[in-house]
């Protein structure tokens, strides 16, 4: 109906409709309907509550939103995934009465009575002012400190007014059956499929029929613009699925038609319940490859209803279905002609094997993967099985699950076939897909190594115009990890390559490409490096681009134009008296530019200008990565955080050293991004590197300054040959093996295994064209880099704080820490409870008696320790009482033997020490050994100095200390 009424008329109709419930008091209807309403416009994690609308529901909650942590969901690319809540607890409440301020705020006082809530959303039928609307938010926060949103009759007559939301009008509102949105645009078909089906019915025996409406029920599904059609569609295609004239086959196909238009068109498979039983009843014997693929996706999609409640089927069911089709397959696989018809099949199987095998089993992705594994084998003797196909689906459940190494090795797998069979090139496209992909699900440190794939197949041949983007979109990942010299390091590289290869295309992007170190430069901080970079840029733009330094025609120069004014005017409000000098920067650039930087920068208006001195520091922390202006002055120092350590590299700002120190920058950021995908075990911190260049070196020189007390601070000092090593790979293990020492806990040999198998991968990663001090120079020739001008700007703010923003994606592992076992440690835990009881069995009622040492053990079990800790603690100071360790140094093998003997056995009664042996410095010292060891019963390595502090934090965050435990005889 292309000529339906206008949104606006639609509305208002709709509006009249939803008042109508009012007054028929139809609660159950507007319940259901704004239920929809939500899971469609706001989240997809909702469950109904129980008990009647008019009843108040539970509580006054009518529908609540349900937890959604999920691992692996089971479609690729869910909309639900993207639009659920996850671990927000959000409440609905619904209601028609008319003075409806009085009764939001009874609900929401019912609701918040009823237990944690982050998010009350309310649906009234009632209009409700915008005014009254923000005042009852401000009192939900105010008096109980909840986020309160409201939407009432007008709002939701304007969502049921658009064609994806409209059926849900259908379904609850009495709506005359010419009333709908207007139809999709034409051109395309389906206008014409759609008219011609209005007044006909299927021949219930004719496969073109069924192919026709198949169309228009797949078109209604997936497109928003044609939901409204969908149940006339369903209509249609029910003709074979109920008429027993038509065929089994087509019968079973219209079926599968109709349960998936039902759940992903409306999002509910409950109608169809009886459906699947019917099409289940028979599967085995539907063997052709297409009729098993269905089978399989249709079990996959009432899994997900199941789990999502669009589906509230028997789990039992869904097993024994799921069972019965393995068995099937499996029988067809083993009779299988050849690799051809196995392969196929065993693409199918992994679509189900990894579902629950029993209603009280979990679900087994392993299983899946297995079965594509082999899928994969036999796929080497079947030069026709679409490879491609099967990475793109890949790509779809990869972008879910992230991080996930035994998928991205499948992805590896299937791109090693797609290079065999169509090329790198495709291969490359391929790894590019993943990688955007998982970009647009948040997962960034997968989506660069995937880029990186791409970078590696695309870097030669007719690609390299397609190799210079990926590394320009590389730039931009390591920018937005906060890692800005990573991604200066490929922006430069990006710029060499545009500019010197002979490929004609390239050109264009220079500007780009050096547009992008400047911008990573502002990021970082560098008022200078980006005027400098801009400057670049600006030669680059002249000559490539059309209409240049025209700032309405390209507003990336603008914008860029407008961050130097923000530099400006910031130096004019902080340090005043440096702007002459800085001026000199950008003294010669022509009027056009140079006229409304200065004018916009000594505008009042500017907030530089009207904020004071607090609020301006606030908002440029806000908007860098790193210290403002942090390339003023005769020494430079860079920050940046990874790992959930903060670097610090100090350097001379001068020409002959910026290069070569900037490069240990940016191939230590590469390098952290490497680090994360293996568990070092390290410890929270700060490691300072001090870089300096000696002419007199000819390789670099490297060593640790020895810290003189415990701390989780460690400080280098590197030295570098001029010009830097022409292969920054070895510098860079000779930097990072003895930073790596210091901070990991893993043993040595340990930490070279973890590391080995990301060698080759950070060796292509710092690949990119051309060392880095060549790439810089390239760009920045020694008169433009204003070594003079530089040294003598001052530094700014040096007295204020410059905070480093936490990148989460940077920060290191939270899991159970490697080698961490929990049964383990429930036995050890026990041994120690039966040890520790039993060699202190007589002192421990005379120090509990001792009211000094009582209350130091009470006090240290308010702040969490476990009953088998502190007596671990008392254990110890009573075999330092008892055993003498006099040797000099490390004690011997054979004396630590001898003292652990000594604390197996039981205590005399003329044993028992007195409580002034437990006073509060032994209890501190002994506090500290009992870290130390407790690290190494993890075959960890605690060294001698680490900060005894950080230590016992990572034993609680990830060896089960203050939290494991195992039932014992009271301690007191």
């Amino acid at each position: 109906m292309a000529d339906g009424p206008s949104p606006a008329q639609l509305s208002r109709v709709l509006r009249y409709h939803l008042n109508e419930l009012g007054a028929l008091n139809a609660h159950h209807d507007f319940e259901h309907l704004t239920r929809h309403v939500a899971r469609a416009r706001l989240y997809s994690n909702i469950l109904p509550a129980t008990g009647p609308v008019s009843a108040g529901g539970d509580g006054g909650r009518d529908f609540e939103s349900f937890r959604t942590n999920l691992p692996l969901p089971l479609t690729a690319n869910s909309p639900f995934v993207a639009q659920a809540s996850g671990a927000r607890e959000v409440v609905f409440a619904c209601s028609l009465e008319k003075r409806i301020e009085p009764k939001i705020k009874k609900d929401v006082k019912s609701i918040v009575a009823g237990g944690a809530v982050d998010e009350i959303v309310y649906f009234c039928e009632a209009d409700f002012p915008i005014g009254r609307r923000r005042r009852l938010q401000k009192w939900a926060r105010d008096e109980h400190n909840i986020e309160l949103r409201i939407f009432d009759g007008q709002a939701i007559a304007e969502w049921l007014a658009d064609r994806d939301l409209f059926w849900i009008a259908q379904q609850y509102l009495s709506l005359p059956a010419e009333i709908g949105p207007a139809g999709p645009a034409s051109g395309d078909g389906y206008d014409d499929r759609l008219a011609r089906w209005r007044d006909r019915e299927p021949l219930v025996i004719s496969q073109a029929d069924f192919t026709d409406i198949k169309r228009g029920v797949r078109r209604a599904t997936f497109d928003i613009e044609a939901r409204h059609d969908l149940r006339f569609w369903i209509s249609k295609m029910e003709v074979f699925a109920a008429h027993e004239a038509a065929p089994r086959g087509l019968a079973r196909n219209a079926a599968y038609e109709i349960a998936v238009a039902s759940l992903r068109g409306f999002g509910d498979l409950n109608p169809q319940a009886h459906r699947l039983r019917d099409y289940y009843s028979d599967v085995g014997e539907w063997t052709g490859q297409a009729d098993l693929q269905n089978a399989a996706t249709l079990l996959v999609y009432a899994h997900g209803g199941l789990l999502h409640s669009t589906y509230h089927g028997s789990l039992d069911e869904l097993v024994e279905w799921r069972n019965t089709l393995l068995d099937v397959i499996d029988r067809e696989i083993e009779t299988a002609p050849g690799p051809v018809r196995r392969t196929g099949l065993l693409r199918v199987r992994g679509h189900i094997s990894g579902l629950p095998s029993a209603p009280d089993a979990p679900s087994d992705p392993n299983a899946s993967r297995l079965d594509w594994g082999r899928m994969l084998d036999e796929a080497k003797s079947t030069p026709l099985f679409p490879i491609e196909d099967f990475s793109d689906f890949l790509t779809k459940v990869i972008a879910i699950a992230g991080e996930d190494a035994e998928l991205l090795a499948l992805a590896e797998r299937a791109d090693e076939l797609i290079a065999e069979r169509a090329g790198g090139a495709v291969a490359g496209e391929k790894a590019l897909k993943r990688a955007l992909a998982l970009l647009d699900n948040d997962h960034p440190l997968t989506a660069i190594r995937e880029l990186h794939k791409a970078k590696a197949k695309w870097f030669s041949g007719d690609r390299i115009e397609g190799a210079v983007r990926v590394m320009l979109l590389l730039a931009g990942c390591y920018r937005d990890l906060g890692l800005t010299y990573a991604a200066k390091n490929y922006a430069l590289a990006a710029a060499f390559i545009a500019e010197y290869h002979p490929e004609d295309a390239l050109g264009p992007l220079l500007p780009t490409a050096r547009l992008s170190v400047a911008d990573f430069e502002d990021n970082a901080g560098c008022a200078v490096g980006f005027i400098q970079a801009m400057a670049a840029m600006l030669r680059a733009h002249v000559q490539h681009q059309a209409d240049p330094l025209d700032l309405e025609k390209h507003s990336d120069l603008n914008v860029n134009i407008g961050q130097l004014t923000t530099w400006r005017g910031a130096l004019l409000r902080l340090a005043p008296e440096a702007l002459p000098t800085f001026d000199r920067l950008y003294a010669d650039w022509p009027p056009v530019l140079w006229d409304p930087i200065r004018s916009a920068s000594e505008s009042a208006d500017g907030f530089w200008i009207q904020d004071n001195p607090d609020e301006l520091w606030e908002r440029l922390q806000e908007a860098f990565l790193d210290r403002p202006f942090s390339d003023f002055g005769p020494k430079r120092t860079v920050r940046w955080r990874a790992m959930d350590i903060d670097w610090t590299c100090v350097f001379e700002n001068r020409y002959a050293v910026v290069p070569e120190a900037e490069q240990v920058i940016a191939s230590l950021q590469l390098f952290a991004v490497i680090l994360l995908r293996v568990d070092l075990v390290t410890l929270p911190g700060e490691v300072h590197i001090d870089v300096r260049v000696d002419p007199t070196h000819a390789e670099p020189a490297f060593e640790e300054v020895e810290p003189s007390t415990p701390t989780t601070i460690r400080t280098f000092s590197l030295t570098l040959p001029s010009g830097g090593p022409p292969d920054p790979w070895p510098m860079i293990q000779g930097v990072l093996a003895p930073i790596l020492g210091a901070l990991s806990l893993l043993p040595p040999k340990e930490a070279a295994e973890a590391l080995s198998d990301q060698v080759e991968a950070l060796a292509g990663e710092l690949f990119t064209a051309r060392p880095y001090p060549e790439l810089y120079r390239d760009l920045i020739s020694e008169e433009a880099f204003g070594e003079a001008i530089r040294q003598a700007l001052p530094t700014i703010e040096p007295e204020r704080v410059f905070e480093l923003r936490k990148i989460e994606a940077l920060s290191g592992p939270t899991g159970p820490g490697p080698g961490y076992d929990a049964d383990e440690a429930a036995l050890s835990i026990e041994q120690r409870y039966n040890r520790s009881f039993a060699y202190l069995r007589h002192t421990l009622p005379v120090i509990l008696a001792d009211p000094d040492v009582r209350a130091r053990l009470a006090a240290m079990r308010d702040e969490g320790l476990k009953d088998w800790e502190i007596l671990s603690i008392l254990a110890n100071i009573a075999l330092n009482a008892r055993f003498s360790f006099d040797v000099a140094g490390r004690p011997s093998r054979e004396v630590m033997e001898k003292a652990k003997a000594e604390l197996n056995r039981p205590e005399e009664p003329d044993e028992a020490l007195s409580a002034e042996a437990f006073s509060d410095e032994a209890i501190r010292v002994n506090r500290l050994m009992f870290i130390g060891a407790h690290v190494g019963s993890w075959g960890l390595q605690g060294g001698r100095m680490r900060d005894p502090d950080a230590l016992e934090a990572l034993l609680i965050r990830r060896y089960g200390l203050r939290r494991d435990d195992v039932d014992h005889e009271p301690l007191f």
